[in-house]
């Protein structure tokens, strides 16, 4: 008898414990539904919550009559049944620190709990760790979110700068924005952060060290001005840009980086290098205009002296050697005459007298006055006139004058060389612009001082003033025309001008 009361004891322990434990799986089911829905590739918050109220009902004593409900801020997810009872169970859920939710299952009528709580201690304890599992769930997305519109708004920002952008982590490039690329073309190795190849050799050690510091973050942020072959004359290297580089270090996805911006100042550089040419050439004036002064009140002496002097001689003590001697001072006056003259010019330049002229007569004029000079000299002159050239607003002598002094420097370059000495001289038109090209197979003039000749006081030889060039280039100028330097197929320089034309010759 005792035996059988034990047997039917021990009977409905096990069942106790059977009941027991499926209450428990069930929850433990509930839990890793949740888990199971934050996992799923792409899913959205709404989802997730709606998909963890769901879960809740079946999770609990008596599913058949339980419903769920969390409502969060002005949203409401409830199960289809949902509806509120005086058998409740409500957790509150806390988002960033701040009430912002609750999490409500209710029992649709009496489970028969006879007056006491209906649900199980266990119960309550898994809807306040849902409750909290819900508040981590949404701080989670709204910080995904966040970040996302971050880098969003980062990469809308970066991608239409007007500035290149790189960012260098760990020694390789993670980002280039599409102004980064026009500036020093696509990026062919990630190891490479810095495109070395394009810059000036002269200005590669100054641009890496500045980046080896802030990526040893011995500093925080570095300047450095530098020059640059864009991407399609890397190799023929004949166009040559400035960029201001701003490198520094940063903070990128949670891991340490190197910033590298970088904008374009070629304007600006010209805009710097003309104030600065015309700075020297308004000194120059000054000095030049007081130069004038200075020598014309004694020449005026010197030549009313000589006139004088010629007089006496003539009145009766006259040879020939003071005759002699007279013409050779008279000459010099003269010259030195001329020479103050174009000073003069020089400081205080006049309007050019504008009138239709033909470039072709220009250049056959230039070459009849340069011929004794190129002949001095071993040169062959090779003139090459495009039949249909617009006529320009000129002012002739000034333009010949430029021409002239292109040719003659050009003569004189073949100094310093022993090459074949060529001189080719071509017309023609762009659009409705003139030009001449005056080409050598000189020496040539190195890239990097192609803008430095157009400098007053600033030349390549051993002897001059370092004046003429930049008289062209002004007196192009003020024929709102323009003066460029380029090397040549034929090996030297190649001087190009172009003016605004009229109509065809």
């Amino acid at each position: 008898m005792a035996t059988r009361k034990l047997q039917r004891a021990h009977s409905a322990d096990i069942h106790a414990l059977h009941a027991l434990l499926k209450e428990r799986v069930k929850e433990l089911q509930c839990l890793y539904g949740v888990s199971e829905l934050i996992e799923r590739p792409g899913v959205s918050l709404e989802e997730v919550l709606r998909g963890t109220v769901e879960l809740v009902p079946p999770a609990m004593q008596y599913p058949a009559i339980a419903s769920a409900r969390l409502l969060l801020e002005d949203t409401a997810y409830e199960t289809e049944r949902f509806e509120e009872t005086p058998w409740r169970c409500v957790a509150g859920i806390s988002v960033d620190g701040e009430p912002s939710a609750t999490l409500e299952i209710c029992y649709l009528e009496d489970p028969g709990s006879g007056g006491a709580d209906p649900f199980l201690s266990e119960e309550r304890a898994l809807v306040d760790v849902l409750a909290e599992r819900i508040g981590t769930i949404i701080e989670r997305f709204r910080a995904q979110h966040a970040l996302r519109k971050s880098e969003e708004g980062f990469r809308q920002l970066v991608m239409g700068a007007f500035f290149g952008m790189s960012i260098v982590r760990n020694d390789q490039v993670v980002f280039r924005n599409p102004e980064q690329e026009r500036l020093f073309g696509a990026m062919i190795d990630p190891a490479v952060p810095l495109a070395l190849s394009s810059i000036h050799s002269e200005d590669q050690d100054r641009v890496l060290a500045c980046y080896e510091k802030i990526a040893s973050r011995d500093a925080q942020c570095a300047d450095v001005t530098f020059r640059f072959h864009p991407p399609d004359q890397v190799t023929a290297r004949t166009e040559l840009r400035w960029g201001f580089c701003r490198i520094s270090a940063g903070r990128y996805r949670g891991d340490d980086v190197v910033i590298i911006s970088v904008m374009d100042i070629t304007r600006l550089k010209e805009l710097e290098q003309l104030v600065l040419i015309q700075d020297k050439m308004t000194s120059l004036g000054r000095v030049a205009a007081g130069m004038a002064h200075e020598i014309r009140n004694p020449l005026s002496g010197i030549n009313i002296s000589l006139a004088t002097l010629e007089r006496l001689f003539r009145g009766g003590a006259d040879t020939a050697e003071h005759r002699e001697i007279i013409g050779s001072v008279q000459a010099a006056s003269k010259k030195i005459e001329g020479v103050v003259r174009r000073v003069m010019d020089f400081a205080k330049p006049h309007e050019p007298n504008l009138r239709l002229v033909a470039i072709n007569k220009l250049v056959d004029d230039t070459t009849k006055l340069c011929a004794v000079s190129l002949r001095k000299h071993g040169v062959s002159l090779d003139v090459s006139l495009a039949p249909d050239v617009p006529l320009c607003q000129c002012d002739e002598p000034l333009i010949v004058q430029a021409l002239v002094n292109l040719v003659t420097n050009a003569a004189e370059a073949f100094s310093e060389t022993q090459k074949e000495r060529h001189i080719r001289i071509s017309t023609g038109c762009v659009g409705d612009r003139a030009y001449v090209e005056i080409e050598d197979s000189g020496p040539g003039i190195h890239t990097d001082l192609q803008e430095r000749v157009f400098e007053p006081f600033y030349t390549t030889k051993s002897i001059g003033t370092g004046i003429g060039l930049s008289i062209c280039r002004r007196i192009i100028e003020d024929h709102r025309g323009t003066l460029a330097i380029q090397t040549t197929e034929l090996g030297g320089a190649s001087f190009r001008i172009e003016l605004p034309g009229g109509t065809t010759a």
